[in-house]
């Protein structure tokens, strides 16, 4: 197994045995990653957060409702 250059994520190839702890370092790294790099568009920008979630629709046409955890600006 190889490793990316700016995070050491994990680059497996087909003759690898992908192992928990190494995806979950990975997912670690990619969230604190992700945290750092809000935390500073925030700070950037006065305030602004960027908020993600999922939708899981219920098949009606006609809901409309989306939970964002923020009120859109």
């Amino acid at each position: 197994m190889t490793k990316t250059t700016n995070y050491q994520l994990p680059k497996w190839e087909k003759t690898d045995r992908i192992m928990m702890d190494d995806f979950n370092d990975a997912m670690s790294k990619i969230d604190a990653a992700v945290a750092a790099a809000n935390d500073a568009a925030a700070a950037l920008s006065g305030g602004l957060k960027i908020y993600h979630g999922t939708y899981e629709g219920t098949g009606e046409t006609n809901q409309v409702r989306y939970e964002i955890g923020a009120r859109p600006s």
